[in-house]
């Protein structure tokens, strides 16, 4: 028998979205728990067309994502790593996989397009393979910074983007995306000292006019180019959710 540590938030998220699905004939479905020797914290879900979720969040130690009979350990770098993990509609593993270094990193916001697509932000430091599949590409950054992957449904990586290069002094959190009828993906956060916004090797550097921190608006489009990003002001802390 498998030993698991029930993890509270992801089994309230699974309940959450039945009862809303469900919201003309309410009744419970089914819930599901991760486990092993690990903290495992999940920071949000997402439903795709074909009824499959996808959880993102972060987890320490050796994890079991199969909530089934079956095992899929995965282990984290160091302290907290990123998680990404998908569920078929009854519950089942499709895939799970996780990115990080020796750093605490997260991913904060998952959402979904009409072709199954997955969307993800939230933030890393050091160096990590950003590809959840079988490829590899590499995002690399000596303090924290936000990142946005875009992700086939079979988990294969279509692009990833990342605010801030090493050398820059600025620090970027990534804590919530959606997308526009366009598939064009806007992201927000929170952000402080200079941080260069376009993951291009063009340069749009914003500045926090506070130690505080400010929030930050990102929009790329459906290839994960630079459109346009602004910051929120002021003399307190500010972030976007």
């Amino acid at each position: 028998m498998k030993t698991t540590k029930t993890i509270l938030l992801l089994m309230i998220f699974s309940i959450m979205f039945i009862f809303h699905v469900q919201a003309q004939n309410p009744g419970f479905e089914w819930a599901v728990q991760m486990g092993g020797d690990s903290a495992i914290m999940a920071n949000s879900i997402a439903t795709d067309a074909d009824g499959n979720q996808i959880i993102t969040g972060s987890f320490n130690g050796t994890a079991d994502f199969d909530p089934g009979d079956g095992v899929f350990n995965l282990t984290s770098s160091g302290k907290d790593d990123i998680f990404i993990q998908k569920l078929s509609p009854a519950g089942t593993l499709v895939w799970a996989a996780r990115m990080g270094d020796v750093h605490s990193d997260a991913g904060r916001d998952v959402i979904t397009d009409a072709f199954g697509n997955i969307y993800v932000t939230g933030y890393f430091s050091g160096t990590i393979d950003a590809d959840p599949g079988t490829g590899y590409f590499e995002l690399s950054q000596t303090k924290h910074t936000a990142f946005v992957l875009k992700i086939e449904p079979d988990g294969d990586l279509i692009w990833a983007k990342q605010m801030g290069f090493p050398g820059d002094w600025g620090l970027a959190y990534g804590y919530a995306i959606t997308i526009d009828n366009s598939l064009n993906v806007i992201t927000t956060g929170t952000f402080y000292g200079r941080v260069d916004f376009d993951p291009s090797p063009g340069t749009f550097n914003l500045s926090a006019t506070s130690g505080s921190g400010d929030a930050y608006i990102q929009k790329l489009d459906a290839s994960g180019n630079f459109i346009w990003a602004k910051q929120l002001i002021g003399p307190e802390y500010k972030v976007g959710y």
